[in-house]
């Protein structure tokens, strides 16, 4: 804190923090590697759960929805 104002990072803490974080499914109890998305309406934040106050990764929603999209397209497994 820098004059009594919060840093960028603090601020970023803050506002994840204040988001809902959900953990994938296919999470494991014994490792607990996942990743947690937390969705708004504009974007979707992508964090390690192992490492939540790390840094993060925040998409557009249409740039996620292409993303996923991509991942289970029938072009990538060259069908």
């Amino acid at each position: 804190m820098i004059d009594g104002h919060p840093s960028e990072r603090q601020a970023q803490l803050h506002e994840q923090a204040q988001l809902r974080w959900h953990k994938s499914s296919y999470s494991t109890v014994p490792s607990e590697d996942c990743l947690e998305l937390a969705v708004d309406e504009e974007t979707v934040r992508v964090r390690d759960s192992k490492w939540r106050q790390g840094p993060g990764l925040t998409f557009g929603r249409n740039a996620w929805g292409t993303f996923l999209g991509r991942l289970v397209s029938p072009e990538r497994d060259g069908r």
